[in-house]
């Protein structure tokens, strides 16, 4: 399952043809979770509505909870609960997923996800990842949470690291702790390296755009480095 285009869609890992399931899905955060019991959850567009419906599309998607500004979303198996992020602030809560009630168990987290060893895996905004122990009958998360390692590289409300169910988890670091700072560089057909402008200050670049007489990069900037 993935989305395109404000489309929720799935087709076969082998071949075959792509199915819509819905439309109208958030285009920049999606937190897309395909459940074991066979339902998807998704952000629909329309002020931040987390939905759930059947990977079948046998049945239209039906609502979970409205939250201002959700990121991600990550079903806990077995148990009709998920884990959930809103920023900013970047809070943490966990939802029923059928009465839609939230409970909101820690702040300051760009990514979680649970693990059937009983714990909830989090990133922090700074990079360092932790392991808390949490019940997943009684929904209770655990007061403290065991420092794993650090220097995850992250951004407001995402971490590049993912997490399976048997406690794998995959990572990109990055030199300094805390948000990623980038620089512009071109990639010759030689795989040659070479810095667009070593004076450039690092900053929160988007893709840019090269100009057709390959004199000049349009590129947009995270508005805290505006001033650079």
């Amino acid at each position: 399952a993935f989305t395109q285009g404000g489309n929720l869609i799935t087709r076969p890992v082998r071949g075959g043809a792509a199915t819509t399931l819905a439309t109208g899905v958030d285009r920049g955060t999606p937190g897309l979770d395909w459940l074991a019991d066979g339902t998807i959850l998704f952000e629909i567009d329309d002020n931040d509505r987390l939905a759930r419906m059947p990977a079948d599309g046998s049945s239209a998607a039906d609502t979970v909870v409205t939250l201002g500004s959700l990121r991600w979303a990550h079903g806990i198996e077995g148990h009709e609960s998920a884990l959930v992020l809103r920023c900013p602030g970047c809070d943490l809560g966990i939802v029923d997923l059928t009465s839609g009630e939230v409970e909101w168990v820690l702040e300051d987290v760009a990514r979680a996800w649970y693990v059937p060893t009983g714990h909830i895996v989090y990133v922090r905004s700074d990079g360092a990842v932790f392991a808390a122990p949490y019940d997943a009958e009684s929904r209770a998360l655990g007061a403290i949470g065991t420092p794993l390692f650090e220097g995850v590289r992250t951004g407001i409300g995402w971490a590049d690291m993912v997490v399976a169910d048997d406690g794998t988890m995959v990572s990109v670091t990055s030199p300094g702790l805390g948000r990623t700072r980038e620089e512009l560089d071109c990639i010759d057909r030689d795989g040659n390296v070479e810095r667009v402008d070593p004076e450039w200050p690092a900053v929160d670049l988007d893709p840019g755009l090269i100009s057709p007489d390959g004199r000049r990069i349009a590129n947009g900037v995270d508005p805290e480095d505006a001033n650079v």
